[in-house]
């Protein structure tokens, strides 16, 4: 029987523990994770595929998951303050013009989910170890062994990398090439912290709030909201932004968190040799859009029948590579809005759009036209539709619909 390793736990690995114990029964699945180190815990909400995931394909039960992680239905964004008139806001829902429909999808606990992926996983059949991973043997440049702290050795005949920030594999041992879109996506830093207060109601929307240094995430769960405000702290330093936080929430029960640092970009192969990166290990963007589990999904969903079939390797490679820039210029648009108040904003509004960008832009009005047809981005890596573009463009500059640009 051949070896399937997952390294890295967390909601990418158990949600593709789950995955691969289903979609490849003939194969031993184990995942690989040191309880030590743990998770990152955050990125608490998805869009309507992690829906679709976890009951059309995982069956799972709706009202078992979302008690056991305190979770909420996401009906869509509410993006707050985005205009120059700060007191503007609109809901970005999930229909395909942007609106509000009958889809949802989840806010969660990030770590009572991956407990509860953990659980479902190990249930079907998966192994878990709790170990930590110091190395990779190579056999003709494919990973044959992982060398672990305890001094067991693991035989694989293929590995999915979701380690995180940490990138063992796709990363570290492979040293693929990194697009970085740091140029495109200006926050590269995120204090997250809690407001210890339950929430109203089952259905819910996320917050992202628009506010003088970037933008803040404000997500609902059952018992608390999670919350975080992203900057860059090339303009404005880490301890001006946790004041800022004590200074808006002075008056509720909050918990400042450690700063999480990120660079915003991706890998240009995610498949090399015998691993694939999935989750954080493959990228990572920001949270606007709750793109991040959207991608892990994917992902998942356009794994080859056999995951052994490494002729379906540079096609795999390519969809997520449209994938990931596709979710750029979605994000990227976002801040082409009419808020200057700060160097942030203002830094934003004397950048170049993307050539790919200013294209959506000029066929905005040009009728009817699919993005896929319009800029030759199959159907099978679109992520956001003309209509999303517009629905966003038209809320953070207040036109009319004949003058959008």
């Amino acid at each position: 029987m051949k070896n399937i390793v997952i390294v890295g736990g967390g909601t990418a690995g158990w949600l593709s523990a789950f995955f691969l114990k289903k979609n490849y029964p003939k194969y031993s699945i184990s995942l690989i994770e040191s309880t030590s180190i743990g998770i990152l815990g955050a990125g608490e909400g998805g869009t309507p595929n992690l829906r679709s995931l976890l009951i059309d394909d995982f069956g799972f039960d709706e009202d078992e998951f979302l008690e056991k992680v305190n979770g909420t239905k996401k009906y869509g964004i509410i993006f707050d303050g985005w205009h120059i008139n700060k007191t503007h806001s609109f809901v970005h829902g999930f229909g395909h013009d942007g609106l509000e429909n009958d889809l949802y999808s989840y806010h969660f606990n990030a770590r009572l989910f991956a407990e509860y992926l953990k659980d479902k996983s190990i249930d079907k059949g998966v192994t878990h170890i709790d170990d930590e991973v110091l190395n990779f043997v190579q056999t003709n440049n494919q990973i044959s062994k992982i060398l672990l702290k305890s001094g067991n050795e693991i035989e694989t005949d293929f590995v999915i990398d979701c380690s995180g920030f940490h990138r063992l594999v796709i990363g570290n041992l492979y040293n693929s090439k990194w697009n970085s879109y740091e140029d495109e996506l200006l926050v590269n830093s995120a204090i997250p912290f809690f407001i210890n207060e339950p929430t109203n109601d089952i259905k819910q929307r996320t917050i992202a709030q628009a506010i003088e240094w970037g933008w803040m995430w404000k997500i609902p769960l059952q018992n608390r909201w999670g919350c975080g405000y992203l900057y860059n702290d090339t303009i404005i330093d880490d301890e001006f932004i946790k004041k800022e936080i004590e200074k808006l929430y002075k008056d509720k029960d909050i918990q400042i968190n450690k700063k999480i640092k990120f660079n915003a970009g991706s890998y240009e192969d995610v498949w090399v040799e015998n691993s694939i990166a999935i989750g954080l290990s493959s990228g990572f963007l920001e949270p606007l859009e709750a793109t991040s589990i959207m991608t892990i999904i994917f992902q998942l969903k356009r794994l080859p029948s056999d995951i052994f079939d490494y002729s379906n390797k540079d096609t795999y490679n390519h969809k997520v590579r449209k994938c990931n820039y596709q979710n750029m210029l979605f994000l990227r648009h976002h801040y082409n809005c009419s808020r200057t108040d700060t160097m942030f904003w203002k830094t934003y509004q004397n950048k170049k759009l993307p050539e790919l960008l200013e294209s959506i832009y000029s066929t905005l009005n040009s009728g009817n036209i699919p993005l896929s047809y319009t800029f030759g981005i199959d159907n099978d890596t679109i992520t956001f539709t003309k209509e999303q573009y517009k629905h966003i463009l038209y809320n953070n500059f207040l036109k009319k619909e004949k003058t959008l640009i």
